[in-house]
């Protein structure tokens, strides 16, 4: 197997060739590089297994050209810098990095490095190594099972939390790549990552976090959040940690993300009612009937946005704000505003929002937004309501001599939805479309049939029917007798 070496500085390219031909590493071929040019030749020419490249050493402007011969010719790359920064931990994902080290070196964490990346290149050894998938699995036995407790004295337990489930991808990696200053495990878990720092000093360990937390900041438009166990909890083991710590996580619901949480108590609830009071759903149902929206939203406000610790449960807390949905609910199907289907999309995502959104405040301002624009659906409502029912009216009245005249191509006349044109004539008129159709069209015909000769088919024809014989049986269930008995009748009188 073949190593490049790819460092500006001699006496790094030498100490690492004696390190890697004075131990055990199965290197044939140790490779040496002091510039980006010599290395690209390198790359193409010697095809080397694994590189190990120091990055401040590569400008800019070939930085994409060395990164797309790294992914052709090498299947390991370990990296290393002076500067531990966010911004180079970010190139190295690029470069898809085993691992970058930041100087000086230590010459046991690369000789073990090195080691790992040969155990990965072995065709008949698992993608894996196996004795990192081993720790992995202690380390995950410990978070959920309280009597283990293997580690309970070596490392400090935090989690990071982001604000969108799509970032954890990105913030694996960028843990992955990160350059704390001792190699921190990663868990990941369903919803956020938990972090094993091999280090008692909790000082230190919150000023890593903190570290990271601004440099992610700085390249990442998504908000995360860094919790730590309370600080009586430092010397139980990482189960008791990780119960406290997954409680803590959630006051970023309340505080908000961007800032790492470091309580010296363990995290309790405060009780509360997650159901609305007797008074407080009639003081709802009132705000809405009045279209009060200040009144409401400092109602919202001073319920959810101005409270301090200790905070609520916020599965309960959530409950109290879907009762109140559920009286905006019953507002809009007083109001028949559920049958419009954008009306209805817009619901059913603030439904989703009090779900699954992981910040109060933002649950807060959607809820406001759509109890706004429903209150002016309903004010609007109100003065176009009976327009609406009229303009209706006009136009059935204007075509109801069209036999297939539909409720849809009446409600697509007033630019409406079927089901609510449906329930505004129901309401207004307190009969159905069907009912009202056949009387207008009753109507008209018994006053054809009073004043003229025209033959019956020709009458029924005209008020939209496009056979006599059923005609004439509507007819007669309106009136009680037939058309032609009606026509006598009238006659002779």
């Amino acid at each position: 197997m073949k190593l490049l070496i790819a460092d500006r500085d001699e006496n790094e390219r030498l100490g690492i060739r004696w390190l890697v031909t004075s131990s055990s590493l199965p290197f044939s071929t140790v490779l040496l590089a002091s510039t980006v040019e010599e290395t690209i030749a390198m790359l193409e020419s010697e095809r080397p297994d694994v590189v190990i490249l120091e990055l401040d050493m590569v400008p800019r402007n070939t930085f994409e050209d060395l990164k797309w011969r790294l992914g052709d010719y090498v299947q390991k790359v370990i990296v290393t810098t002076t500067e531990a920064t966010f911004a180079r931990a970010m190139e190295g994902i690029q470069l898809h990095v085993e691992q970058l080290l930041v100087k000086p070196l230590s010459p046991a964490q690369l000789q073990g490095l090195l080691k790992k990346s040969l155990i990965k290149l072995e065709p008949e050894r698992s993608i894996k190594d196996p004795v990192q998938e081993k720790d992995d699995y202690f380390f995950y036995h410990e978070l959920f099972v309280e009597e283990a407790s293997i580690h309970k004295e070596t490392y400090t337990l935090f989690l990071v939390q982001p604000d969108q489930t799509n970032s954890l991808r990105s913030l694996h990696h960028s843990l992955q790549a990160y350059p704390f200053q001792q190699p921190v495990t990663i868990l990941p878990l369903s919803q956020r990552m938990a972090c094993l720092y091999p280090s008692l000093d909790r000082s230190q360990v919150v000023n890593e976090a903190r570290r990271f937390l601004r440099d992610w900041h700085e390249t990442s438009q998504a908000s995360i959040g860094i919790a730590f166990p309370a600080a009586d909890l430092q010397d139980r083991g990482i189960y008791h940690q990780y119960q406290d710590v997954k409680k803590g996580i959630e006051l970023f619901f309340y505080t908000g993300f961007q800032h790492v949480s470091e309580p010296r108590e363990q995290v309790s609830w405060r009780s509360i009612d997650p159901f609305l009071s007797p008074e407080e759903q009639a003081e709802w149902e009132d705000m809405l009937m009045l279209g009060d929206q200040q009144r409401m939203r400092d109602w919202m406000y001073q319920s959810f946005l101005n409270m301090t610790a200790p905070y609520p449960d916020p599965g309960l807390l959530k409950t109290r704000l879907t009762s109140i949905l559920a009286h905006v609910r019953r507002y809009m199907k007083t109001h028949h505003l559920h049958l419009d289907p954008s009306i209805e999309e817009q619901y059913q995502g603030v439904f989703q929002s009090i779900l699954h959104d992981r910040l109060l405040y933002k649950i807060v301002q959607d809820m406001l937004l759509f109890i706004s624009y429903v209150v002016e659906e309903v004010d609007g409502e109100r003065l176009d309501y009976y327009d609406v029912v009229e303009s209706c009216l006009t136009y059935i009245k204007s075509n109801f001599g069209n036999p297939d005249l539909s409720l849809e191509e009446v409600a697509a006349s007033v630019n409406r939805n079927p089901s609510y044109i449906s329930s505004l004539i129901k309401d207004r008129k307190k009969q159905s479309y069907r009912k009202l159709l056949l009387d207008i069209r009753i109507n008209e015909a018994k006053r054809l049939l009073g004043a003229s000769r025209e033959p019956i088919q020709q009458i029924a024809e005209q008020v939209g029917f496009s056979q006599s014989n059923h005609f004439s049986r509507k007819f007669k269930e309106a009136t009680g007798v037939s058309p032609k008995v009606f026509r006598n009748q009238k006659f002779r009188s």
